[in-house]
């Protein structure tokens, strides 16, 4: 691989400055060519080998350093994987907890949690305090709720006269009648109610009981003696008690916790709890009242209550609950900003207990991938040593070589090959690096021309090309500018020359494969050696316009050097991944008329233009008689008199046996004016009745 290269150029400055003609000795000095030959063959193979061992170091340290890349890939691809993991988790938290501290970015939070120790925390309790301190509505709570007092519940639900059978304790006859009826309270109230008004009568049976030897009013009054009606005393006492005690001890404070906190924000305890509990301790006590209503009716029937205790415990346990939150809540209103930190970190904590699974399963990967790219960068690092080793062996092997020896038995050679014998050269008798260039008879060439020198200049620059000027450039891309090689040459040589440019072109064409050319630029006034050298890149059956492309230089008219766009057109090939095609800007004759062609704005002018490539290509080039083409093209359009009459336009002034120049009598001709349009669809038509559409499109560049 080359990372810099050098640049050899062949101009009238290589040709002055590289070599020297000495007229006294007829002897030429050609300094600096860094080749290999004669005594070197042993240095070549060495060097061979080593660079086999460069390139084979080059890939294997290219392989580790793309396995190094792909690990930083895999590892960038896991980070990745862990930060849009964990956001997903941290987005929904930014909502409620906002933007600052760990939850300002993607990437901070993913690594806060990895420095983070788990822990369990409830969101609601976090978020209700978070709240609380960013509220800026916030209020302190400096009165708690008060515990419910159960102290005296247990004698409020055990009086004793409910479980007792509350009867009269007289031993008359009257009396135990009535007791074994479990009449008693029924006849004690109908006797306060009807006694005092029943006029003689017994209040029950309506009979006169004056003339009764039987005391009816004395017998009744025995049956509810002084105990008994204590007795019933209390129970009513009892029922007015119990319910005044419910009310005012558990069922109001329970009402005002429960109203005062529907009246604050939420967050200091279940309400629904609350007024769950309540519910059942109002059903209780509204059931107890009428149980206690049942014992008051009839004294002598035994009831018993039930208890509200477990529900009152519940409440007790959730005013501790509240308690707790406003005293939660007074802390972060006295101390806002530590209380937003606190839950900040807490939050953080839960994310971290939520997904410590992810953050172990990363941790794990990280140390897997990074102990892998560790290694792998020993190795780049070695191989990379390695590398610059062995080229450091090389370069010593490179300086082993020097001189010119080898180049002159080559230029020898290759001048034979070609079938040159005007000259040859042979190294002075005595004074090294100087050539003696010799005739065929072995004579001295004295005065040799501009041509000769030229050549000679050449065959030395081509072979400097495949060698160097310098021995660390060896190993260097190259760079060549030819500009006019074939000056003063005559056409043997030039084809020589020619053939050996394109040798050039084709190394460069093929990336430097033999002699390591990476670009070359060719400046040439000769068009003979233009289209020898160019000619295969104008080709359209390959894409040569992706590596080569054609220029034009003018001179403008204060003499400075324009160059043209490049020379590049659509493609001809049935290829479709082949789009361009390069065209030369050196034309002969008729591609200059096929360029005035393309360039032709006015229907007269469109008409000379096509007359004189009919003549050229169809009469002089391909022998066809100027009645054939009319026989043809007017027996296709004999139907349609308007593509009839243009036929007849282009073959007008169209005649065999003319020479292809300008005339008078052309220039001079002025037809009705039809569109250039119809003129070129016309002109088409010619070449397809003739055979010859491909032709057509490809000089005109249609397709």
């Amino acid at each position: 691989m080359y990372f810099y290269s050098i640049h050899l150029t062949f101009s009238r400055n290589f040709i002055t400055g590289e070599l020297r003609f000495v007229d006294d000795d007829d002897s030429p000095e050609l300094p600096g060519v860094i080749t290999i030959g004669g005594e070197f063959i042993d240095t070549e193979d060495s060097i061979k080998e080593k660079q086999a061992e460069v390139d084979g170091l080059a890939v294997q340290a290219e392989g580790n350093k793309n396995e190094l890349t792909r690990l930083q890939a895999e590892k960038d691809k896991t980070r990745k994987v862990y930060v849009n993991t964990c956001w997903a988790k941290g987005k929904e938290y930014k909502q409620t907890f906002g933007g600052s501290g760990a939850f300002s970015g993607t990437e901070k939070f993913a690594d806060t949690l990895m420095t983070t120790q788990p822990k369990e925390h409830g969101f609601d309790d976090i978020k209700a305090r978070f709240m609380a301190a960013s509220d800026p509505n916030a209020r302190c709570y400096d009165q708690p709720f008060a515990q419910l007092d159960l102290s005296k519940l247990d004698g409020a639900e055990g009086y004793s006269l409910l479980a007792e059978r509350i009867v009269s304790t007289s031993d008359s006859d009257f009396n135990r009648f009535m007791q074994s009826l479990g009449a008693a309270k029924w006849v004690e109230n109908g006797y306060k109610l009807y006694a005092p008004n029943a006029d003689g009568k017994c209040p029950y049976c309506q009979q006169s009981i004056e003339d009764s030897s039987i005391d009816i009013n004395a017998e009744i009054a025995k049956c509810f003696d002084g105990k008994y009606a204590e007795d019933c005393a209390k129970l009513a006492d009892y029922q007015q008690k119990y319910r005044q005690y419910m009310e005012s001890t558990f069922i109001t404070p329970i009402r005002r916790n429960i109203e005062f906190l529907k009246s604050i924000p939420q967050g200091f305890g279940n309400v629904a709890e609350y007024e769950k509990n309540l519910a059942q301790i109002e059903k209780i006590i509204a059931e107890n009242n009428q149980s206690i209503a049942v014992k008051v009716a009839n004294p002598s029937e035994a009831v018993s209550l039930e208890t509200i205790r477990p529900y009152l415990e519940a409440i007790d346990v959730l005013i501790i609950e509240t308690n707790n939150l406003f005293t939660k809540n007074n802390d972060i209103y006295d101390n806002q900003g530590k209380a937003r930190t606190a839950c900040l970190s807490e939050v953080v904590e839960l994310s971290a207990f939520e997904l410590q699974t992810v953050i172990k399963q990363y941790k794990a990967d990280m140390v897997d991938v990074e102990s892998k790219i560790t290694a792998q960068q020993t190795k780049v690092g070695n191989s990379n040593n390695s590398l610059s080793l062995v080229k450091g062996e090389l370069s010593k092997l490179t300086e082993k070589l020097g001189g010119i020896e080898a180049t002159v038995p080559k230029v020898n050679d290759l001048l034979i090959k070609t079938g040159f014998r005007g000259f040859s050269l042979v190294p002075h008798e005595t004074v090294p690096n100087r050539y003696v260039v010799v005739r065929e008879d072995g004579s001295p060439a004295t005065r040799l021309s501009e041509g000769e020198r030229n050549f000679i200049a050449f065959l030395y620059f081509y072979y400097l090309v495949q060698g160097s000027w310098k021995q660390e450039d060896l190993m260097k891309g190259k760079i060549v500018v030819i500009d006019d090689p074939v000056s003063s040459m005559d056409s043997s040589v030039l084809s020589t020359v020619s053939s050996l440019v394109r040798e050039l072109i084709n190394d460069c064409y093929c990336d430097g494969e033999k002699h390591n050319i990476k670009q070359i630029f060719i400046l040439t006034h000769n068009a003979y050696f233009h289209n020898a050298v160019s000619h295969e890149m104008l080709r359209p059956e390959e894409a040569f316009f992706k590596k080569v492309a054609f220029f034009e230089v003018k001179k403008s008219d204060d003499n400075i050097s324009i160059i043209s766009e490049p020379c590049m057109q659509g493609s001809h090939s049935n290829d479709p991944d082949i789009t361009h095609e390069n065209y030369s800007p050196v034309q002969n004759s008729y591609s200059a008329l096929w360029q005035e062609y393309k360039n032709a704005k006015l229907p007269t002018t469109l008409l000379h233009t096509i007359n004189r490539i009919v003549e050229y290509h169809f009469i002089l080039l391909c022998s066809h008689p100027r009645e054939e083409l009319q026989n043809r093209l007017f027996g296709e359009f004999e139907k349609d008199t308007s593509k009839l009459r243009l036929a007849k336009e282009i073959l007008q002034n169209v005649h065999d046996n003319v020479a292809f120049e300008d005339s008078i009598g052309e220039m001079i001709h002025y037809p009705a004016p039809s569109s250039t349009a119809d003129y070129r669809r016309m002109f088409r038509e010619l070449f397809k009745v003739m055979g010859q559409e491909p032709h057509y499109s490809k000089m005109s560049g249609e397709g």
